[in-house]
């Protein structure tokens, strides 16, 4: 047995195509733990992906672990 894990480049531009063409998104808000390298990484490539596909992404919120209540600003 073994788990092969992808880089968060791959795994985020995998995210944003599969967001823009199988769920046919134009916009998309991107919350990510700082705290979490892994989480930034994936966020800022998701991010970067999504907006190079011609579509809208919201500003990026970052949060801590123990956030349980989102608003918008």
């Amino acid at each position: 047995m073994f788990r092969s894990c992808f880089i968060d480049p791959f795994q985020g531009m995998v995210m944003a195509k599969f967001s823009r063409e199988t769920l046919k998104k134009a916009r998309a808000a991107v919350l990510f733990d700082a705290s979490n390298d892994y989480s930034k990484g994936t966020a800022e490539v998701f991010r970067d992906g999504f907006r190079k596909m011609a579509v809208r992404c919201l500003p990026s919120k970052h949060t801590g672990r123990t956030t349980s209540i989102f608003r918008l600003s």
